[in-house]
């Protein structure tokens, strides 16, 4: 029988458990950008076909009930959440989205939205961590869009940039107010309220934030982008 310092010993030292700790770490802050990237691009992707899924259901409902709808979008301040008390900070990083439609066939235009009756289509739906944006020009990879033709673009605390509304809720309190708006018709034809060319097509061009911050990669262009058809209303989206 061999001596015992002749025996092998089985397991690790604790240099070599310490070695193999710090390569653990060294390879999890490594893949945690890759990581973090693909959760950024799924909840992106996620938010371009759920309002590509709110655009569907307006002109669906439009052409069901033979009456006019309208999809409005208001951009939050993403670093903020109301909860339903106060009043919702506009600015970058949140998008919320609400589908209305005329009770009785009236359409904006004729009458002021304030004279439209209206009725809710679905709940108010919220986007978190991306935001919309007006960067449609050399887009080679998908149909030009005129520049009144984007529903993107700065958003100005106070102001109207259409010069048309509506609110949500529909009574009581308005505590959003929607200017940024695409109609869809009976014959389920699209067209952005306050643009003069109806047969364009209309862009809702997103970027990919961080509280209101836009991610470093995509401060001057697109990562996705829903457009509309304004003659045949259909809704396509792009992943850029």
């Amino acid at each position: 029988m061999p001596p015992p310092s002749s025996r092998s010993h089985a397991g690790f030292t604790i240099v070599e458990l310490l070695t193999v700790i710090a390569i653990m770490v060294l390879m999890i802050a490594a893949i945690r950008p890759v990581v973090n990237g693909l959760q950024g691009n799924r909840s992106l992707v996620g938010s371009a076909y759920g309002i590509a899924g709110a655009l569907e259901q307006a002109r669906t409902y439009a052409m069901a009930n033979n009456t006019y709808t309208w999809v409005g979008f208001f951009q939050e301040d993403g670093s903020t959440d109301w909860k339903g008390t106060g009043t919702p900070v506009q600015g970058n990083g949140r998008i919320i989205v609400s589908v209305v439609a005329s009770k009785d066939g009236t359409r904006y235009g004729a009458v002021p939205f304030g004279s439209v009756p209206l009725l809710q289509v679905s709940n108010l739906l919220k986007f978190n961590n991306v935001q919309t944006s007006a960067l449609n020009s050399g887009a080679t990879d998908r149909p030009t869009v005129n520049t009144g033709c984007e529903v993107g673009g700065p958003f100005t605390p106070g102001s109207l940039a259409t010069g048309a509304s509506f609110h949500y809720p529909l009574t009581g309190t308005a505590r959003y107010t929607f200017s940024k708006i695409i109609e869809f018709n009976s014959q389920g034809e699209a067209r952005k309220i306050g643009d003069s060319l109806p047969d364009d097509w209309m862009e809702i061009a997103l970027q990919p934030t961080h509280g209101n911050s836009v991610d470093p990669q995509y401060q001057s262009k697109a990562a996705a982008a829903v457009l509309v058809g304004g003659l045949t209303g259909r809704i396509e989206v792009f992943k850029l």
